[in-house]
């Protein structure tokens, strides 16, 4: 009900997206910046440096299409939508730029230049207070994302992914795509064994910003995960608890996004811990919430924590789908039994389940499509 709604708002972007990107940067592709309307104005927004410049507005969006696909199945949609993924790549392939930082085939890294982490910042070597940067953590996170998206949505596809018009796209393009994909820099630790935020050791300005930008590739990416990089969730970990000491998450939004990385944490009872004080600090008697002013992130952000505290699914493979149950339930007393009806699950089923005790019971897993029952979930 939502996504489609957004993908048709992505389709009026990009033909403005498309000028923007030829007229602006002499790139092929298109690009929205951090800021649209309902007519999908494409140009950069304001003149503020920390926010305005940011060139990855579509290659956020689109990733939501790759992401409605694992959850439907449906290839008719991704087939209609795919020229907005590969497109959002293309310009990524004109407008990165060779990093100083060189990647483990002896070949420059590739990063966006001048880049920011949103909103944030870092004190610069002469003692100035420092915005842009050469390529950040998000960036690679969302790039990552995107390029997996097209390359996996191509695979899925095959000869029915093509362009607006109906044509077959380059092979070429492809091998650009994998050749970014490639070269886009993985993350690293600070000295405090936190997630580095840009793409070398800073000082930041506000150590408990109310942006972790950098923790994209833990929420609302799929790169950091306890079980498959636990060092690096240990260092998102880290990078919470450094946010939260020195203030951080003192906007609805952020913490909401907060309750979203504890739970992919499985911290239950941090999760919980932020959505009282989300409900009690951050939210307007009429439920909305507060920035201030109000911001809808706020809540639709907790509404998709409080999901992903009660359960959360990911494809492992192509036809396997890992669900886990209950992966961060609080240990209150309160949330030791409940129910949930209709959840949605990847690889296109519904999911009905109860809980006595901690514990998950009388689970309902129904395939909504003829693809989805050639998918197997594994319930962890």
């Amino acid at each position: 009900d939502c996504e489609l709604p957004l993908f048709k708002l992505m389709e009026r972007a990009y033909i403005n997206g498309r000028d923007v990107a030829k007229r602006m940067y002499d790139c092929r592709g298109y690009v929205l910046h951090h800021n649209i309307d309902f007519w999908g104005d494409a140009a950069p927004q304001d003149n503020w440096l920390p926010g305005t410049y940011w060139v990855l507005g579509a290659a956020w969006l689109a990733t939501h299409i790759w992401e409605h696909y694992e959850y439907t199945l449906d290839k008719e949609c991704l087939a209609k939508y795919y020229y907005l993924i590969h497109e959002a790549c293309l310009f990524f392939v004109d407008f990165l730029q060779p990093a100083s930082i060189i990647a483990e085939d002896g070949k420059p890294y590739l990063v966006i230049n001048p880049s920011l982490s949103p909103e944030n910042s870092y004190v610069t070597k002469a003692g100035q207070v420092g915005a842009f940067c050469e390529g950040c953590e998000m960036d690679n996170m969302i790039l990552e994302g995107l390029f997996k998206s097209c390359l996996s949505a191509r695979k899925v596809l095959d000869k029915a992914a093509l362009d607006r018009d109906g044509k077959k796209y380059s092979q070429k393009d492809y091998e650009d795509f994998s050749y970014v994909l490639s070269h886009l820099k993985k993350p690293e630790l600070n000295s405090d064994g936190s997630l580095m935020e840009w793409n070398r050791e800073v000082e930041e300005v506000e150590p408990g910003h109310r942006h972790v930008s950098h923790l994209y590739g833990l929420f609302p990416g799929h790169t950091i995960s306890l079980e498959k990089t636990p060092e690096l969730a240990q260092a998102c970990k880290k990078t919470l608890e450094k946010r939260l000491a020195n203030g951080g998450g003192h906007t609805g939004w952020s913490q909401a996004w907060i309750i979203n990385f504890r739970a992919q944490l499985q911290m239950g009872d941090e999760a919980l811990q932020a959505l009282v004080k989300l409900f009690s600090h951050s939210t307007l008697p009429n439920l909305l919430d507060n920035h201030p002013p109000f911001q809808i992130d706020g809540n639709y952000g907790a509404l998709a924590a409080i999901t992903r505290m009660i359960a959360q699914s990911e494809f492992d493979s192509e036809n396997v789908v890992n669900l886990k149950l209950l992966p961060a339930l609080p240990s209150n007393k309160k949330w030791q039994q409940g129910s949930v009806r209709g959840l949605r699950v990847k690889g296109a089923y519904s999911l009905d389940f109860d809980w006595q005790d901690g514990k998950a019971c009388n689970i309902k897993l129904q395939p909504l499509t003829k693809e989805a029952e050639k998918i197997k979930v594994n319930i962890l």
